[in-house]
């Protein structure tokens, strides 16, 4: 699994292309950030066009977090916070079924169930 994260580390925080001025941004997304983050944090977020290709082998998590799909919520839950991850792949019987994210766990603890 690729995070948005992931993208953002690899393109902002490791490439050389980065400008100069980290502060180049629209108002309209960041306003009132301004005064939290420093230049250096503003050029993490900062993605400019990557010249060379770029492979998901490059970015993605390496480890693999998966649960069967019997597995309580709470395991689920556990592991993500363990893994420092916010998704998990459901399996029934080695075949991916599906993928939980932090926001499916969220509304299983709340008790929202969607059609």
């Amino acid at each position: 699994v690729v995070s948005a994260m992931d993208i953002v580390r690899f393109f902002g925080h490791e490439n050389k292309n980065i400008q100069s001025d980290a502060r180049t941004h629209p108002e309209f997304y960041v306003r009132g950030w301004d005064e939290l983050l420093d230049d250096d944090e503003w050029r993490q977020f900062h993605v400019e066009e990557y010249e060379e290709p770029a492979w998901v082998s490059d970015i993605m998590t390496p480890v693999v977090f998966e649960v069967k799909e019997d597995a309580a919520l709470s395991e689920v839950a556990a592991m993500m916070v363990r893994g420092r991850i916010h998704r998990v792949i459901v399996t029934r019987e080695r075949r991916v079924v599906g993928i939980v994210s932090t926001l499916d766990v969220l509304k299983g603890v709340a008790g929202v169930v969607e059609e």
